[in-house]
């Protein structure tokens, strides 16, 4: 890849976007109002002492949080400027376009089938 293509991606484009983002647990606020922008062609990294709500922030952009009886999702999450949590929104989707890794070093189903 030459320098010029890098060059030309303009990382000022938010590829993902929080706004008041809120995660509860039953009455239990896990996440507290977090609102950030991750450019495009950029690396993320969260760090944080356990406990202080990382894998909860995370599980917001690919809906996984749907899956917790308990769980509320306040505020929003853009992918691409379009809300993930907005009923046009396909889940599935957002499974194919985004990456996870857990500090749990075993192979996902999804990383192990791309092998």
């Amino acid at each position: 890849m030459s320098n010029e293509f890098i060059d030309s991606i303009d990382s000022s484009i938010s590829i993902l976007t929080t706004k008041d983002l809120s995660v509860y647990y039953g009455k239990t606020k896990a996440v507290n109002k977090v609102s950030f922008n991750i450019p495009r062609n950029k690396i993320v990294a969260l760090i944080g002492p356990s406990g202080c709500g990382k894998s909860t922030l995370i599980r917001c952009f690919n809906r996984m949080n749907d899956f917790i009886p308990s769980a509320k999702v306040e505020g929003d999450v853009k992918y691409n400027e379009t809300s993930i949590y907005s009923d046009k929104s396909d889940p599935h989707i957002l499974d194919l376009k985004l990456e996870w890794f857990f500090k749990n070093l075993t192979l996902s189903q999804k990383a192990y089938t791309k092998m």
